[in-house]
């Protein structure tokens, strides 16, 4: 052995490698060049586990870079780094992401690992943290019966807060220093429950309930978060179809599988985070395409660190990584845990919502998501940012701004409303920093305050441009800040150019092949039906509202104009009452070559469609009665002309007199 480390040294002298030189040395120190690493300088590091109870039956491993170069604003943060699954390793992530090396494969099979340049921890001190007990190095012993895997994000947060505080008591210098809790994918549950019980946590220690060190928590990033698990599955079939992956018949059977991942949820099935999981495989099955990144054929996104399981279980790699355990059954690395995964899946389809809302008012909270990720990306994140809590659910409508670089390119789009950061990256699927490392640390330079975004905007007006293409609001508005237009009274639509025309009674009305038109009619406090009486077959009402005006809105297509049984030509809408002055009504012609001629009657509930319609039920009742009355009063006078009862003089007369009656 001695040997052996003695051709070690010699080698590592001659190649010229050296380790970087640790500020805070302590037992975690790393002070081995990595198996194969081939750059001149191995940074500084620490690894080691962090137990999370007093017999060391659970820990979380974990492994700290302290930044390598000097921090503008004086100390550097530390940013920690979780991974997602539930149950995948985070320090996979230096390896192909967003630290400071990359696995090669080389020819004979075997791996090397490069240096990364330009990784986070160039400006930041970054924090690996394998994530639940079982992913990576981190292992739990439950044969006491009381070290299980955790159930739910609460029990995940603690465990983290309890590697934070041991982590802190040996590394002195992270005590005093600002934290930036990160993660992707999964992590957008483990994230903001960790931030929630940091802060939580942090007050009981100030009001001297609990024992321990305070963590200085400046704010959260998430990238292409899994935050609400029904609503961005769901998300993820309209998000595909951007890409073209489905033809026709494929969408609708996504819409299919979507209804099944919505009943299967509602019912507590317990299958159900399997079954919406179908959501994003059918894709994959049918077009070879990952969601995770719809710009790379699923092969290639299925492992981006090929070898790396392999290299981090090799016996060398364990040594110098201070990750030998008696206590792991199996391999020490796992770059996926099942057992971790099985223990979380019932949490699955549930929300980190509520964590959030708590959040964003206290603290700064960042989301970012590749533009190439149809799982997790801007489709997905504008589907949950609309449940959020007033007023940070207006991040939906919030004006996204183009984001440019130090060179002046084009990068992505970015929008902050308050205490809440979106960013959108180019070219970047479900792993931005795989993608585009060097825009995820421009963005970390942003949300940390080393730099802002004024200098990268190119000088282009957002707003600006957004109104011209609105017409400059057709001279019936004004464009606000976020560039939309603020309409005139009696003005609507994005570019306030339709002022919508009164729906009048027994009104005659065309509209051209393909045509719209926007009606208001008065509300009068009572549910109203109106019947398209003509060629209503090939009209479409898209927007049914109150005063705030006519929409173009599919949501409603075809859903609420329905045959009326009165008549084959005619359709019918029901508008309920609203309590709102006016309601409207937005309507399509869907013949590409044929004008549509219809009437308008409108009926309301107090006077008018039930009536009518209760009055034809009546006068055939009517109708019916006095026949059978008719009919009696002759079956009697021949009966009694039968009988003898009275002679044929007085027989014509009575059967003329019923006849009369008939009349």
């Amino acid at each position: 052995m001695k040997a052996f480390l003695l051709i070690s040294l010699l080698c590592t002298l001659a190649l010229g490698q050296q380790l970087q030189e640790c500020q805070h040395p302590n037992v975690d120190m790393i002070t081995e060049l990595l198996p194969n690493y081939t750059g001149t300088i191995q940074p500084c590091s620490f690894s080691g586990f962090a137990p999370l109870d007093d017999t060391n039956n659970s820990a979380l491993f974990y492994w700290f870079f302290p930044n390598t170069t000097a921090n503008p604003n004086g100390e550097a943060p530390i940013v920690v780094f979780l991974g997602g699954g539930p149950g995948a390793a985070s320090i996979s992530s230096i390896f192909s992401e967003n630290g400071p090396f990359r696995i090669v494969t080389n020819p004979d099979g075997g791996s090397s690992i490069n240096y990364a340049e330009d990784s986070w921890i160039s400006h930041y001190n970054v924090l690996w943290l394998d994530n639940p007990v079982g992913a990576g190095y981190s292992y739990t012993d439950n044969s006491d019966g009381k070290h299980d895997y955790p159930h739910n994000e609460d029990e995940v947060a603690h465990a983290i807060w309890t590697a934070f505080q041991w982590f802190i008591k040996i590394h002195d210098e992270a005590a005093n220093a600002k934290w930036y809790i990160s993660g992707e994918s999964y992590a957008g549950r483990y994230v903001p429950a960790t931030a929630y019980w940091i802060l939580n946590l942090n007050e009981q220690i100030a009001e001297g309930k609990l024992e321990g060190h305070s963590i200085d928590l400046q704010g959260i990033l998430v990238g292409d978060g899994f935050v609400h698990g029904v609503s961005q599955r769901l998300a993820q079939i309209d998000a595909a179809q951007t890409a073209a992956i489905y033809s026709p018949i494929q969408y609708k059977q996504a819409k299919t599988l979507g209804v099944k991942c919505q009943n299967s949820y509602a019912t507590n099935d317990p299958n159900a985070y399997l079954i919406c999981n179908n959501l994003f495989v059918y894709p994959a099955n049918i077009s070879g395409i990952d969601l995770m990144a719809m710009n790379m054929p699923a092969v290639m996104t299925a492992n981006l660190t090929p070898g790396l399981d392999d290299y981090l279980n090799d016996p060398q790699t364990v040594a110098i990584l201070h990750a030998n355990t008696t206590k792991k059954t199996g391999k020490p690395y796992l770059g996926f845990s099942t057992d971790a995964y099985n223990a979380l899946s019932g949490e699955i389809l549930n929300s980190s919502i509520v964590y959030i809302d708590y959040l964003l008012p206290k603290i700064p909270c960042l989301f970012y998501e590749g533009n190439f990720d149809g799982r997790d990306g801007s489709y997905s994140a504008y589907a949950w940012f609309k449940l959020l809590k007033s007023p940070y659910d207006i991040m939906v409508n919030v004006t996204r701004n183009i984001w440019f670089n130090t060179e002046g390119n084009p990068v992505g789009f970015w929008s902050v409303y308050q205490n809440f950061y979106h960013i959108i990256i180019d070219f970047a699927g479900h792993f931005p920093p795989y993608f585009k490392l060097s825009v995820t640390n421009l963005m970390l330079d942003i949300f940390t305050g080393n730099k802002n975004w004024d200098p990268y905007n190119n000088g282009t007006n957002i707003s600006q441009t957004l109104c011209s293409y609105m017409n400059n609001c057709s001279d019936h508005g004004h464009c606000d800040d976020r560039g939309l237009c603020v309409c005139d009274q009696g003005y609507f639509l994005g570019d306030c150019s339709v002022k919508p025309e009164d729906l009048e009674q027994d009104q005659t009305y065309t509209l051209a092949p393909r045509g719209y038109a926007f009606f208001r009619l008065p509300a009068n406090g009572n549910d109203q039906f109106v019947t398209f009486k003509g060629d209503s077959g090939a009209l479409k009402v898209l927007y049914v509202g109150s005063s705030k005006g006519p929409a173009v809105d599919y949501e409603y297509a075809d859903a609420i104009l329905t045959p009326n049984p009165s008549s084959t030509d005619a359709r019918s809408i029901f508008l309920a009452a609203t309590g709102q002055p006016f309601g409207y009504l937005t309507i399509q012609n869907t013949d590409y070559n044929k004008p549509a001629k219809f009437d308008v009657i409108i009926y309301t509930e107090a006077d008018g469609y039930f009536v009518a319609q209760m009055s034809k039920v009546s006068f055939v009742a009517a109708m019916f009665v006095l026949s059978l009355v008719i009919l009696l009063i002759a079956g009697a006078i021949l009966l009694c002309y039968k009988k003898g009862l009275f002679d044929q003089k007085d027989y014509n007369r009575l059967t003329e007199e019923s006849m009369k009656l008939n009349d």
